[in-house]
């Protein structure tokens, strides 16, 4: 148990920072993703904190739902993904402002990866490579979309989207 809660204060600890590089702009600049011309991507007057859930909007249930550290009312989120040619499962994340968000990836017959571009973020899960974990903190409130780039099962773009709710407004 006290390894537990030493792991959560480390991930907690990087997150943070990571947080802030991402605030700060410092995040890995990407190619054109999601939509093409005019969707909802990075560069492309696309404000993803303009799209803003309503308080009202369940939380998508969680594999795994604990402190994010010990002392903080954020949560440590914990969700399972997979894609096959007819979409990623879940394709819609809903969680709250400042929660921990960690997606566990799993391969099934074929790759797949997901492109957070509003995120900075990238990850790719292959079959026989076990799970692959895509971690960030929901730290501003918004709509980010995220979709397959390089790893499509069935060559098909997939699609979905991170809603992050504001906590206490």
């Amino acid at each position: 148990m006290k390894l537990d809660v030493k792991r959560s204060v480390i991930i907690a600890v990087l997150l943070a920072v990571l947080g802030i590089l991402l605030v700060l702009g410092l995040r890995t600049p990407g190619a054109p993703l999601l939509g093409g011309e005019g969707g909802m991507e990075a560069g492309n007057g696309y404000d993803p904190t303009s799209h803003v859930p309503s308080a009202s909007e369940p939380l998508t249930e969680a594999r795994t739902v604990a402190p994010a550290a010990p002392g903080v009312t954020a949560q440590l989120r914990v969700f399972d993904m997979t894609a096959t040619a007819g979409g990623f499962e879940p394709d819609r994340l809903v969680v709250n402002e400042g929660d921990t968000i960690s997606v566990r990836m799993k391969a099934g017959a074929s790759a797949f990866d997901i492109v957070v571009p509003d995120l900075g973020l990238h990850q790719t899960a292959r079959p026989g490579e076990g799970e692959k974990v895509l971690e960030f903190q929901a730290s501003a409130a918004g709509t980010y979309p995220f979709a397959c780039e390089d790893e499509c099962p069935g060559g098909r773009k997939l699609e979905g989207e991170i809603l992050v709710k504001k906590v206490g407004s």
